[in-house]
């Protein structure tokens, strides 16, 4: 069952010697150049070590808070042709976080902490603190890295420096009082915590079969059953980001281009569409994400970025492309992609529509059910997947709907 809780994400910004907190399909960060920020690799793994709290998470002691995150971490670490290793510190942090003290581990003001805390927020008084009185009772947790920041206060080409995340214990106090205290699952929680990790080592939320509540990826912005195991897109973007030296032996590619139909053949390309790649004969559970533009910023960034779309990763065979809005819900720290808010399909004319890719046949106003599959080889990256959103002329009663690509 779905639930309407937010799985949130943080960033926070290095800029020169001055420290600052901002809040936020695909990476997380990126530079003005294109490039991604991510965690540096060390010769033989992407080692990150969390410093546990010393406190306990609702009616969680420390010591099984502690094993509850320290059980869940591995799930990143045990991904195939990747190198990241989560590991935990020896020591816990200098005191039980509180918030009466929470701006000493997880604010970054003028000099970097020197370590990458797992704040237990008991009873969610910190996320209230920060986020506003009665966020406590949507938001189950929240996390993000640290960088640094150039002179136009954007990321600056560089790595990760820091991270932290945020648990909110109140969603296990053992109360269930509905909306005043809600309460989820171990399991659900399990998931939390590992989407959140997901956030700190650099990745962004991911949209795939919404509002459908099975198959989604852990980094869906809120949480559902089975969150807490790694799928398709979760796996292939955090590859992609931290590569093992066997990566290129086991994933192929697809990229292109979103295209605008009222400027388009002279278009730069159409930020912020959902594209999802979908493999033939098991659509659902095998599919990979971005956000067109995922690494563009106006501006300041090559046009030639503006639509562009990577899903990196994907095991080998025969896929179906397909595009859809980000939902006008995920906002703010539950953001999906560069844009927020989401700009949705472009209006100029009559708005377009979800629709597959149609190969040779693509244009603004081919039909949007019709399909042709792309191959996926290992050790190559299909390109020139572009796509031309539809101008629809027929009523809206008979436009293709959401369950189509589903």
């Amino acid at each position: 069952m779905m639930r309407s809780r937010w799985l949130g994400a943080i960033i926070g910004a290095v800029l020169g010697a001055t420290l600052s907190v901002a809040q936020a399909g695909g990476p997380f960060v990126y530079a003005d150049n294109g490039s991604i920020v991510k965690w540096a690799t060390g010769p033989s793994d992407t080692s990150v070590t969390l410093t546990l709290d010393q406190g306990g998470l609702g009616a969680r002691s420390n010591a099984e808070a502690n094993a509850l995150v320290s059980n869940v971490i591995a799930v990143w670490n045990g991904v195939t042709y990747c190198t990241v290793n989560l590991q935990i510190a020896p020591n816990s942090l200098s005191a039980d976080v509180t918030v009466s003290n929470y701006r000493n581990f997880i604010i970054t003001t003028g000099t970097l902490h020197g370590f990458n805390p797992v704040v237990y927020d008991t009873d969610g008084s910190i996320i209230d603190a920060i986020h506003g009185s009665g966020a406590r009772n949507q938001v189950l947790g929240y996390a993000g890295p640290t960088f640094y920041l150039d002179t136009n206060d954007h990321p600056a080409p560089g790595n990760i420096v820091e991270g932290r995340i945020v648990l909110n214990g109140r969603f296990l106090d053992g109360v269930n009082s509905g909306l005043s205290n809600p309460e989820v699952s171990q399991s659900e929680f399990e998931g939390v915590i590992i989407h959140e990790a997901g956030h700190l080592l650099g990745l962004d939320h991911a949209q795939i079969n919404f509002p459908y509540p099975d198959d989604q990826p852990t980094m869906f912005p809120y949480v559902h059953t089975g969150i807490n195991v790694l799928k398709t897109d979760d796996i292939g973007w955090i590859s992609y980001l931290y590569p093992s030296a066997q990566f290129s032996t086991a994933f192929g590619s697809l990229s292109g281009n979103i295209l605008d139909p009222d400027i388009w053949p002279n278009s730069h390309g159409f930020q912020g569409i959902n594209v999802v790649a979908r493999l033939i004969g098991a659509p659902r559970v095998n599919a990979g994400s971005c956000v067109s533009g995922y690494n563009y910023r106006d501006g300041f960034s090559a046009l030639s970025r503006a639509g562009r779309f990577l899903i990196p990763a994907l095991p080998p065979g025969n896929y179906s492309v397909e595009v859809e809005e980000i939902y006008d819900g995920f906002l703010g720290g539950s953001s999906v992609g560069p844009l927020d808010p989401p700009v949705g399909f472009p209006t100029d004319q009559v708005k377009a529509v979800p629709e597959f890719y149609n190969g040779a046949n693509e244009s603004a106003w081919d039909s949007p059910t019709e399909m042709v599959p792309i191959a996926v080889t290992i050790g190559s990256e299909t390109a020139s997947v572009d796509i031309i959103l539809n101008t629809m002329l027929q009523p809206a009663a008979s436009r293709p709907s959401w369950s189509l690509y589903r």
